[in-house]
């Protein structure tokens, strides 16, 4: 299984979705998945990848909208993960027009996007969220 990771992470919003991003990506090589992350560049993202052994494309730190989209679009697998709130309707989108399968991680609750497959990893997650 090919799988593109598209999480945010830095300083000021956290390191929450890269981490729980990389767990991910671990677990599926450990199966013989191949992945891939699709983030924008930041010291600390890239010590996190580093230290992992992560393969990762990077967008540059000012990239608009427009540009992730494109790179999400280039750049899809078979799968791809958003674990973004960077607009991720979009993000899905962008990766759906380029014949990939999606899963969206959504710690909020309702964050109203189409996807094959939703994640929300809080405990107290309901049905009644969506």
């Amino acid at each position: 299984m090919d799988v593109l990771f598209r999480s945010d992470a830095s300083v000021d919003i956290g390191f929450g979705h890269l981490m729980r991003s990389v767990a991910l990506a671990e677990c599926l090589q450990s199966h013989g998945g191949r992945v891939r992350f699709l983030l924008r560049e930041e010291a600390g993202v890239r010590r996190v990848l580093q230290q992992a052994r992560m393969p990762v494309t990077w967008l540059p730190p000012s990239a608009q909208q427009e540009a992730v989209e494109e790179a999400v679009r280039q750049a899809a697998e078979p799968w791809v993960v958003i674990d973004s709130y960077e607009q991720p309707q979009r993000q899905c989108e962008a990766a759906r027009r380029a014949g990939a399968r999606v899963m969206v991680m959504d710690d909020l609750g309702g964050l109203g996007v189409e996807a094959q497959l939703l994640v929300n990893p809080n405990l107290d997650a309901k049905p009644s969220w969506y």
